[in-house]
């Protein structure tokens, strides 16, 4: 019974689809041997067909455009400040970014102490570090590789430890060491 079904079934939909071409193809030939007022009143029922499907799509992408802004109201509110470190005020901001730019080496701790000095009730210097001015630029001072291994040439030397295999099917063992400054292999073993 089974397998009689499974044999049915895409044949019904087969011949559901070759009666359905039929059918239109019928409509379309008709279209020609009616009257033009008949034409008009079937375009008149599906221009209007076609408007009411445009207004339910329409509906349907407000509901998704409602339902947008509910998630984005939901996350602000779920993202909202619950406490924590008080904020900051502008003045102090702007004093932090201005003690930091005219003294270029003091660290956080040392303008806390300062504004500690001045009267003002300062936030911690980790709180401090975060509104320093950043200085522009290159911040890495220290020197490339390329300097490195120049200023240190004459006291550099390089190893390796391999192995080849022979013509004997052996494994021969090589240790290397080279001298940079004279760029000469020193021992080979």
């Amino acid at each position: 019974m089974k397998t009689l079904k499974q044999f049915l079934l895409p044949v019904l939909e087969s011949f559901e689809f070759a009666w359905q071409v039929i059918r239109y193809a019928l409509i379309f030939v008709s279209a020609f041997f009616r009257q033009r007022a008949s034409l008009g009143c079937e375009m008149v029922a599906i221009r209007s067909q076609l408007s009411f499907y445009e207004e339910s799509i329409r509906q349907k992408k407000t509901v998704l455009k409602w339902h947008k802004h509910a998630f984005l109201q939901w996350w602000r509110w779920k993202s909202r400040r619950k406490g924590g470190r008080p904020s900051i005020s502008q003045e102090m901001r702007a004093l932090i970014r201005r003690l930091s730019r005219e003294n270029v080496l003091w660290s956080a701790e040392t303008i806390h102490g300062h504004l500690v000095l001045l009267g003002f009730d300062p936030p911690c210097p980790d709180t401090i570090r975060k509104y320093m001015v950043k200085p522009r630029g290159g911040t890495d001072k220290s020197q490339t590789w390329l300097t490195f291994l120049r200023n240190h040439l004459q006291v550099s030397w390089a190893m390796d430890f391999f192995t080849v295999p022979t013509l004997r099917l052996q494994t021969l063992y090589i240790f290397v060491i080279l001298n940079h400054s004279r760029r000469q292999v020193c021992t080979l073993l």
